[in-house]
């Protein structure tokens, strides 16, 4: 909402990023945001059916919890290994003409700060292959470190230029 207010103030359609989080929210709670988002799908034609009834999306074959051995805070998530981890999975591909299979991929449940206990699932792994989601966990297992100690969430915005 904050990025998108200061986008509306910069291109004049509001006087203050507080009137264009407010603008936002009210296109967000009056569904004219989901329209929109249906527009926008549809026009890059996609599965505009899916976006009310995400059961018409395919499904993968196997779903595995990455479960969370201890209790603490999530102190580092490493983006590389997740990404890995769904490539491996064939979420990504290598080059342009490659497939990409879109009913697999990683859920991330906890994120860095978040608190978590042990026997939490911590993340879930969409697979069509047992052998390739057991090493899609491995990978998590390394992108993950849990710390006894809260830690600070990191800035996702350093600076508004301009």
């Amino acid at each position: 909402l904050h990025l998108g207010a200061i986008s509306l103030l910069k291109a004049g359609k509001c006087s203050s990023i507080e009137e264009g989080t407010s603008m936002l929210q009210k296109l967000l709670e009056n569904g004219k945001a989901f329209e929109k988002l249906k527009e926008i799908v549809k026009c890059q034609g996609g599965m505009v059916e899916a976006i009310d009834d995400i059961a018409l999306l395919p499904q993968a074959e196997f779903v595995v919890d990455f479960v969370s051995t201890q209790n603490g805070y999530v102190k580092t998530l490493d983006a590389l290994k997740v990404a890995q981890a769904c490539k491996l999975l064939g979420a990504g591909r290598e080059k342009k003409e490659d497939s990409i299979d879109y009913s697999v991929g990683v859920v991330l449940n906890k994120k860095i700060g978040d608190c978590v206990e042990q026997g939490e699932v911590i993340a879930r792994i969409h697979a069509n292959s047992k052998a390739l989601a057991q090493q899609a966990l491995e990978n998590l297992e390394k992108a993950y470190i849990i710390d006894n100690n809260p830690c600070c969430v990191p800035n996702l915005i350093h600076k508004v230029i301009g």
